[in-house]
């Protein structure tokens, strides 16, 4: 499995995680826009930092991703990249992020 997505947030296998990336302790993967519902990760895994890109290392079994509108998806062991979902408006030629 190379990407998990629940609602506005994408999951991509990466082969690793740069060094330079902090512990983000809140285990906060998206806040909702809308809704102020948030994507979170509950399990053995760590959020990790770095500028604006956010980053998952999954410790031990497999870390659940948990939302009050979506269905729970689980990560398997391994390291990860976090980015928002996009669409395209083929109308207006553009690309925007999914608000959740």
């Amino acid at each position: 499995m190379k990407q998990i997505q629940q609602g506005d947030v994408n999951i991509t296998k990466i082969e690793k995680i740069p060094v330079d990336a902090k512990i983000k302790p809140d285990r906060i993967l998206r806040d909702g826009e809308v809704t102020g519902h948030a994507h979170r990760l509950k399990g053995e895994a760590e959020l990790l930092e770095l500028g604006n890109r956010l980053f998952i290392r999954v410790l031990g079994g497999n870390v659940s991703v948990i939302h009050e509108e979506h269905n729970t998806v689980l990560i398997p062991p391994g390291e990860y990249e976090v980015t928002p979902t996009h669409e395209y408006d083929h109308f207006l030629e553009e690309s925007r992020a999914v608000v959740d």
